[in-house]
């Protein structure tokens, strides 16, 4: 055989063997059944474990996102909320920070027309903050969120906000979970992976901008540098609370997140499910379900099978047609107790602070805000969950099949030429 002829069929083999890899590993996409029960027990561990305590009317981090989780992904519990947020709303909205007014609009309008009724308050303490003053970059992600949720009229403080969020991004396109880095403290110097991905959460509704463009490219550049050869994300090693921050911020800019070049070892969504405890829970840093993993676990399975279904994504505005469930569950007058990630790492995320403490009997809230998405998934069919995978996994078996016709031509033709002669 010619050197010419050789080097031909090795580079088909090799492109061969190329596609038989990726067509694997979208193969391998989770199913929709597989999907669902696992949506159906992240759900149920939430509603039995992050309890609502109509007595204890602090502002509860875990909660609130619990509360959210659940009712975006369909599944039934909560039914309290409403009740329970408007009681702690009226104590007041002038002690809450920027971080805490945007998660409680966000979760409260999902349940009722927060906006105009019990919250009125605290979107109109939302559209007046004093931005300067603020430090963390999940407080101006999520407010901009919140009012773009509840599509609050506040195009002034909405353009505000997004100004400052441009302005926090890092020269390589990422986002740290402080607005501006301080020398005192070696983590809000470097950007990290979720911040960055709530990031682009926000900037979504906004791409069509030309600077928000940029930003949106340098920040998925950003997010693609940081994923493992696993394929999950964690600045820290993987984490299941990176990956789901990072599913949810793909599905937002309605990018398929089984799809390449998210697709490594491993799809994030099967990533994501390896964490799963029989329980229900998601795991945390210790091994056990742990509350702040298991509702970004919830989010960002919501979001994909939203992705899925062409459905709005969890940031679009809240679902009406989700009818609340009789008001059966239980409160209790003490929370379970929890220990988060951060609570048990020395190293911060974009969904804790350094200064978050491990929790307790009566756990220490966190202060930042959790995760959701935005924007509009481009229409697939309902009756096809998995067309995305489907039509990716049927390119490569294309090429595969042509690679190994084109190796049978090619040794044939050698074959007649050597009996030519």
């Amino acid at each position: 055989m010619k050197r010419s002829n050789k080097q031909l069929l090795s580079a088909i083999l090799a492109a061969a063997l190329a596609a038989a890899l990726v067509f694997s590993a979208f193969a391998a996409a989770p199913k929709r059944e597989t999907l669902q029960t696992a949506v159906q027990s992240s759900a149920a561990w939430l509603v039995a474990n992050v309890l609502i305590d109509l007595e204890d009317l602090e502002p509860y981090n875990n909660l609130d996102w619990a509360a959210f989780a659940v009712r975006r992904s369909g599944e039934e519990g909560y039914a309290n909320y409403p009740k329970y947020i408007k009681k702690v709303v009226q104590q007041g909205v002038d002690g809450m920070g920027l971080n805490t007014l945007a998660r409680i609009a966000l979760v409260a309008t999902e349940y009722s027309d927060f906006k105009t009724l019990d919250g009125a308050d605290v979107f109109q303490a939302i559209a007046q903050c004093n931005l300067s003053k603020e430090t963390m970059t999940g407080a101006v992600t999520y407010a901009l969120l919140a009012l773009d949720f509840a599509e609050y009229d506040a195009p002034e403080q909405k353009q505000a906000l997004l100004d400052r969020l441009l302005d926090a991004q890092h020269a390589d396109g990422g986002y740290n979970y402080m607005l501006k880095a301080d020398p005192a403290n070696s983590y809000s110097l470097d950007a990290d992976t979720d911040s960055t991905a709530m990031a682009l959460n926000a900037l979504a509704p906004y791409r069509e901008q030309p600077r928000v463009k940029q930003a949106v490219e340098d920040a998925l550049a950003f997010i693609q540098s940081k994923q493992l050869p696993s394929g999950g994300f964690g600045d820290w090693g993987e984490s299941p609370d990176s990956v789901a921050q990072v599913i949810i911020a793909l599905c937002s800019l309605g990018i398929d997140p089984v799809s390449a070049p998210y697709v490594k070892q491993q799809d994030m969504i099967s990533i994501l499910l390896n964490y799963k405890n029989e329980d229900g829970g998601t795991k945390g840093w210790s091994g056990s379900s742990d509350a702040m993993s298991s509702y970004q676990t919830l989010c960002a399975l919501a979001a994909y099978t939203r992705f899925l279904d062409g459905r709005p994504a969890l940031f679009t505005g809240p679902d009406c047609t989700i009818a609340p469930p009789p008001d059966a569950e239980p409160t209790t007058t003490q929370k379970q107790t929890t220990t988060t990630q951060a609570a048990t790492s020395t190293k911060p995320t974009a969904t804790t602070t350094a200064a978050t403490t491990a929790t307790t009997a009566k756990p220490t809230k966190p202060t930042t805000v959790a995760t959701t998405t935005a924007e509009t998934a481009p229409a697939k069919n309902p009756d096809s969950p998995d067309t995305g995978v489907r039509t990716n996994a049927a390119l490569y078996s294309c090429l595969l099949v042509a690679s190994a016709c084109a190796v049978v031509c090619l040794v044939r033709r050698n074959k007649e030429a050597g009996h030519a002669e």
